[in-house]
């Protein structure tokens, strides 16, 4: 079990944001952008979470907690209200290798449970919700010149679609999309 000041020291990698219509949260790194609009008419209440630069490296500095080394994707957004998770890998050009970090990170069941410690001690009036049925979507974000897998824009249309008619309460169960650099994400998308 994790002390109070433990999980108080990890908690500095995650920000409470409200976002209100037309508001946007953006994620960059490497010169590669992820934006989230909410394109609601209503504000919402998100949970960013910084994974890569700030929680695992946190971890590694927690005695008592045993990570799995490899890669992690970057940063998860949780939209309590919208039973949403979006995971987002900005990767300069191998989609392959930015969805292997995307599923690693999911598969490692000591950082999920870890994950739902944090948001449950500091964040239960928001996050309340989302534990019954949850949509995750994971984005690999790559620059223009990157290489994205075959037939992409089909194979997300197709995930879009599923998208739609699944919830999933699995923590394996993913619905990764690539996306060019620089393009917006509109949080209705991701809801209808």
């Amino acid at each position: 079990m994790i002390s109070d000041s433990q999980l108080a020291k990890l908690n500095e990698c995650f920000t409470e944001k409200k976002l209100s219509p037309k508001q946007s949260s953006v994620f960059t790194e490497k010169k590669v952008k992820f934006e989230l609009i909410n394109d609601d008419k209503e504000s919402i209440i998100i949970i960013e979470v910084d994974i890569d630069n700030c929680l695992f490296k946190k971890l590694g500095q927690v005695n008592s907690i045993e990570v799995d080394r490899a890669k992690k994707c970057d940063y998860l957004i949780i939209v309590p209200d919208k039973s949403l998770e979006i995971w987002i890998e900005l990767k300069g050009s191998d989609v392959e290798e930015g969805k292997k970090q995307l599923q690693q990170t999911l598969k490692n069941e000591t950082f999920y449970q870890l994950l739902t410690q944090i948001i449950e001690k500091y964040y239960f009036k928001t996050y309340n919700k989302i534990n019954q049925s949850v949509k995750k979507v994971g984005y690999v974000v790559y620059k223009r010149n990157g290489k994205p897998s075959e037939n992409t824009k089909r194979q997300n249309r197709k995930k879009k679609a599923k998208l739609k008619s699944q919830v999933s309460s699995q923590k394996d169960k993913l619905m990764i999309l690539e996306q060019k650099n620089n393009q917006s994400v509109y949080l209705s998308k991701l809801l209808t």
